[in-house]
């Protein structure tokens, strides 16, 4: 019992062969930006949607949050979290597309150092680069666990990323 003989080949029907409204999953682009430091509520999320439609994003199911837009919509000043964000279409009351998206925030450097002998080794955390400076001679490195030889007497350390919000270590060993 078709009750729509008309509908195009290769559409999406209902239980009674007429068509639903539907979108491919891929129609809307998402891209997350991060906060650059812990606490500084500087997060995006940055949708391009491939069709030109009316939307509405509601995020976190919140009314407050709502947000019509055609194409493009940036959404800035988030902080570090879980969003759910779920997509609808004007005048298409049975379409819903949902997402969640994590807005991620850089960890707190930490350096937990070990000495052996005329060596320490330093193994890092929180960032995929590090300038680390041991005597005055400085090195950029991205492995997270590194040797480094100590010299008779004192010697002074420090380790640091790319971002001051993350912090410094430093440490002397005579």
């Amino acid at each position: 019992n078709d009750q729509c003989p008309n509908t195009p080949y290769g559409s999406t029907v209902d239980a009674n062969g007429c068509e639903v409204f539907s979108l491919p999953k891929n129609n809307f682009r998402i891209q997350i930006s991060g906060e650059t430091c812990r606490n500084s509520n500087n997060g995006i999320i940055d949708i391009m949607a491939i069709e030109t439609l009316e939307y509405t994003l509601q995020i976190n199911d919140n009314e407050a949050n709502k947000e019509a837009f055609t194409n493009d919509l940036v959404i800035e000043n988030l902080e570090a979290g879980d969003y759910e964000l779920c997509f609808t279409v004007k005048n298409e009351p049975d379409f819903e597309m949902c997402f969640n998206v994590t807005v991620t925030q850089p960890e707190d450097l930490s350096v937990f150092s070990k000495v052996n002998k005329n060596k320490v080794s330093l193994n890092m955390y929180g960032s995929s680069s590090y300038q680390v400076t041991i005597n005055g001679l400085t090195s950029q490195t991205s492995d997270s666990n590194i040797s480094l030889d100590l010299q008779p007497g004192e010697n002074k350390i420090r380790v640091s990323t790319n971002k001051d919000c993350q912090g410094t270590y430093e440490e002397t060993i005579f």
